[in-house]
Formats: C-alpha cells, structure tokens, sequence
C-alpha cells in the first residue's frame, strides 16, 4: 500500500485547469475516475491491470502529484457515467488504486473530446503505436475489429494507418487465432504476430487443424509453465516433416535469411548468426530448434 507522504508536484500540462462544472471542450479536468468507464472497444486488457505492471505509473504520479498527460475522453451515453476513456486506462487504473490505498485527493486528470468511434480507434492507436505495455494481441485484435466496422477494405485501413498492408495483415492473422490456440499460451502478452505467421498454414488444413486443437488442449490441461516459442513447438511437433526447404535472402535485411519450406508453405527467419550457408544447413537449423526432423 503505498502512503500519502508525496507532496503535490507542478502541474506539467500547459492547457489551463478550469473547475468541472464550467469548463467547455478542450478544457483540462480533475474528476473522480468512478465517474468514468473504459470504452468497450478501448484497446487495453483492463482487467489485466495490476499494482505490479502499473507500478512504475503509480510511483510516478506520487513524485509528480498529478498525471503528466491527460486521458483522453468523450461525454458517455451510460447514465451511471459521465465520460468515456478512450486513452488512459492505465492512468484511470493508478489513480483509483492510489485513492483507495491512502490518496484519497488523487483526481483523474481527463481531456474531453468530441470523437465517432473511427476517430477514438486512430486516436489510441496513434498513442498506443509505439508504447512497449499494450501486447501485440490487444492491438491486432483491436485492428480486426476496425477493419470490420470502418473501413472498406485492409488496403484502406492499412492507408489510414500510414503501414504497409503487409504489415497490417501479420496483426489481422493474430487475432483471426481460434480461442482454443490462444489460451494455449501462457498470456495473451506473450503471444506475436510470428507465432501466428508459423501456426496459420497449419490451421488452414482440416486435419492439422484438428491435431493443432489437440495438442492445445493437451497444452491447458496440463497446465504447463511452457513460454509461448515453446508452445509453438508443442502444437506442431505431430504435424510431421516437411519435403524440402528453399533458401532465399531477405533484402529488406542482412541479419536474417528466409526460408520457405515447400507443401505447407511455411515461411521463418533464421538468425545470420546460425550460419546458415545451404539448404542442408537451414535444414539441421530448423530440426534442431524443433528437436525433431521437421525437414528432411
């Protein structure tokens, strides 16, 4: 529990603080966060959320006082709240642990704004773009869901995000993963768009599908303590070998080669620094890292 022995810190923020019940749009205010809600399509686990992963948001708003940038939000057509948060979740998260745990004068910090739901997605995806403490799942499956309901096509979103389609289409295959594969793992923070690019030629055959389900299955009931590259290898390790492989390079980078494994199609990176010179090495590189003949 943390203590109420920080003092107030300078308000960092240039936009004017003005008192709730008479500021307009674009005014900064201080509010008591039960009267704010996540939006439901809001981009952040919440419910994830814990003194240990916020602990160094709440250690931060202690030294400053106050947040030092204002959650996003919009007036929400809930009666039991006043606002919606867009962007801030985790701040919302700190600021009511600390109010119950011996600050009761914390204030959630908010800056209104008036956003349809297009606008509110690119508005946490442009604050969320680069941040380390949202996973790649909640993200891609945030994407899928905007691709559905605002956009025309994945050219289209991929345009408006300023990526590549390719890019966006590693995200869109991570969260189209069946729910039986992701609770495979031991979190949904741990899954990444590679791990879906391995397991999607698999998911794509009715056969190894069912085996992929399986192994899953297997995977949850056993309650292993598997990281998430090994739990790739156990969904795939009964999928037998492949016929073949072909070495290509990346020339978008030297660091990495790629290698394409015939039938199945099944594309990975292999690290340069594995030496891998021909096929027959690409080969042993891959069977080694699956402890089993995969190619042969």
């Amino acid at each position: 529990m943390y203590s109420g022995s920080a003092s107030k810190g300078t308000h960092k923020l240039s936009t004017k603080i003005v008192p709730h019940e008479s500021c307009t749009d674009k005014d900064i205010r201080m509010v008591d966060p039960l009267n704010c809600k996540m939006w439901e399509r809001h981009n952040r686990a919440y419910a994830d959320l814990t003194e240990k992963n916020c602990r160094h948001l709440i250690s931060a708003l202690l030294e400053q006082g106050c947040q030092e940038f204002a959650a996003v939000v919009r007036l929400s057509n809930d009666p039991n709240y006043e606002f919606e948060v867009i962007c801030g979740a985790r701040r919302h998260w700190a600021v009511s642990y600390l109010i119950k745990n011996g600050r009761p004068d914390f204030l959630f910090q908010i800056d209104v704004r008036k956003l349809n739901d297009e606008e509110a997605f690119m508005l946490g995806h442009i604050e969320n773009h680069e941040r380390k403490d949202i996973s790649h799942y909640e993200r891609a499956v945030d994407f899928l869901y905007a691709l559905d309901h605002y956009y025309k096509s994945q050219k289209e979103m991929a345009s408006a995000l300023g990526e590549k389609e390719a890019w966006l289409s590693r995200y869109l295959d991570l969260a189209r993963l069946p729910n039986e594969i992701v609770n495979a793992f031991p979190s949904q923070h741990h899954i990444l768009p590679g791990h879906a690019k391995i397991l999607k030629p698999f998911l794509k055959n009715a056969e190894s599908k069912k085996e992929l389900f399986a192994q899953a299955k297997k995977i949850v009931n056993g309650g292993s303590s598997l990281n998430a590259a090994d739990v790739v290898k156990e969904l795939i390790s009964n999928q037998g070998s492949f016929t073949g492989c072909t070495l290509t390079t990346n020339s978008n980078s030297s660091e990495f080669v790629l290698v394409q494994l015939r039938q199945n199609k099944i594309i990975l990176k292999i690290g340069a620094d594995m030496e891998c010179k021909d096929s027959i090495d690409v080969a042993k590189c891959i069977n080694d890292f699956f402890n089993k003949e995969i190619v042969n």
